[in-house]
């Protein structure tokens, strides 16, 4: 839905101006992992996620980890990406689809 460049050589990707810039390479390169992996069979992701890629000295492009669309900051994604992606994460149950059903939990607490 978007994305952005958080960090570069083990420091925060944002500029002096406050704009996060992410060069064609990198928008790319991360693009076309996320690409790979989102067409892997044996990969399974919830409707409702944020993949951390990047690259890696000497190996390329990689998985990075995982997250829930919730956590982490914006850090230069487009507003309306980022909501529609949590918007996917908040559906009650019986709303889900079916491909998204089986990632959803019944409530453990009672609001008795």
């Amino acid at each position: 839905m978007t994305h952005s460049a958080y960090m570069r050589s083990g420091d925060i990707a944002r500029a002096g101006d406050g704009s996060w810039p992410i060069s064609d390479e990198e928008g790319s390169g991360a693009l076309e992992t996320l690409e790979r992996l989102c067409a892997d069979r044996d990969v399974a992701l919830p409707p409702g996620v944020v993949v951390d890629v990047g690259r890696i000295e000497g190996r390329g492009w990689a998985v990075v980890e995982a997250n829930a669309a919730w956590a982490p900051g914006i850090c230069g994604c487009d507003p309306g990406g980022v909501l529609q992606v949590i918007g996917r994460t908040t559906l009650s149950a019986d709303r889900a689809a079916t491909v998204e059903s089986r990632w959803a939990r019944t409530p453990s607490l009672s609001m008795e």
